[in-house]
């Protein structure tokens, strides 16, 4: 467990610690608050454990945090749909040709929010949940014979 801890807070200070730099060092455009979005929390832990939690009855126990990892990033990518139809609904018909491209670049950086979040807490849930056996990445031929 102790290792299990240590880790996630390796991941979250290295997180943290990559968008400090990027921020204050390197001087990129930007803030924290880019990157905290309730609305993007809700709809992929929300999200997520809702399908877990339908789904709970073909899942064994053992693998929980294998199989919220695959529903977290599923969330995160439904996440991201519903803000490209929230970002595309901004567009007017007559005004499309000149801020197109800037309402992309504006807007559609939050889209992305729920990707992160998708990707991220489903790594940490994985590592932090799934008990047993370490999982087989990729196999050999000489394995498989």
């Amino acid at each position: 467990m102790d290792n299990k801890i240590i880790g996630s807070l390796l991941v979250y200070l290295s997180l943290l610690g990559t968008i400090t730099y990027a921020l204050f060092f390197e001087g990129l455009p930007g803030k924290y608050s880019l990157f905290l979005s309730w609305p993007s929390f809700l709809v992929v832990f929300g999200g997520g454990t809702g399908i877990i939690l339908m789904r709970k009855h073909t899942y064994q126990d053992n693998q929980l945090g294998k199989y919220l990892k695959r529903e977290f990033i599923l969330a995160g990518w439904i996440g991201f749909m519903i803000g490209l139809v929230l970002l595309f609904a901004g567009f007017s018909d007559e005004a499309w040709m000149f801020t197109s491209f800037q309402k992309i670049v504006h807007f559609g950086s939050p889209a992305v929010v729920p990707v992160c979040y998708g990707y991220v807490g489903g790594a940490m849930v994985e590592a932090l949940f799934t008990k047993g056996s370490a999982p087989v990445l990729s196999r050999t031929s000489e394995e498989e014979e």
